[in-house]
């Protein structure tokens, strides 16, 4: 098939303070051909400890749903968790990215790698205790083999920021009816702002970091 020439999208951000740390990755997922994705269901939560767990449901598998899950991660101490799983299936690292202390890193898992049907655990583990703001969205008709495409974007707090900051992700005609998630973390507890063409799908505080997770269709 005919595949058109890379475009980017991007995730949107901005702090409500102009001189915040922001550490932004952005993923495009690509849907099974003549298909789009479904969302499904989102969860989050937080800690301050070595270890974040919580809660998620995803429907139920094998039916032809091709059902993946994604989670991402944001964290006070500037390190990638040691490890994520999702009902005690260890789920793929993806991208991260760090700079000072903060560092937001995601994780992906599919039905094809042994992602798990009903109610199960997500679980971060860290070497050291931090502040962990964590959340989790699952889809349906996600392609069951192919690697998302993704994209990162890191301010120091010595930063000024214009009006917005983007992660821009590179994709083309195959990831249409595909999904753009972007994920932040920065040490602006006060609020964040999206791209008015996202869905927030958490955004939340723990201790000195603020997570955020959205998504919007690629309309490609």
């Amino acid at each position: 098939a005919l595949i058109t020439p890379q475009q980017s999208e991007s995730v949107i951000r901005w702090p409500a303070g102009n001189t915040k740390i922001l550490n932004m990755v952005g993923i495009a997922i690509k849907p099974v051909v003549g298909k789009s994705i479904g969302f499904e269901a989102t969860s989050n939560a937080g800690a301050t400890a070595t270890s974040l767990t919580f809660a998620h449901t995803v429907g139920t598998v094998g039916t032809g749903a091709s059902r993946a899950l994604i989670v991402g991660v944001s964290n006070s101490l500037g390190v990638i968790p040691t490890s994520v799983t999702y009902g005690g299936v260890a789920m793929t690292y993806l991208a991260s990215v760090v700079i000072t202390t903060f560092d937001c890193s995601v994780w992906f898992l599919t039905e094809t790698n042994g992602l798990l049907a009903g109610v199960n655990n997500v679980i971060v583990t860290f070497a050291g205790a931090q502040d962990i703001r964590a959340g989790a969205i699952s889809y349906t008709n996600v392609h069951p083999t192919a690697t998302p495409s993704n994209g990162v974007l890191a301010l120091a707090a010595t930063s000024t920021f214009p009006d917005y900051q983007c992660a821009i992700v590179n994709v083309d005609n195959t990831y249409f009816g595909g999904r753009l998630v972007g994920f932040s973390a920065t040490d602006d507890v006060v609020g964040m702002n999206i791209g008015q063409d996202e869905t927030s799908r958490w955004d939340a505080n723990q201790g000195t970091v603020r997570g955020t997770g959205s998504d919007r269709a690629l309309t490609i």
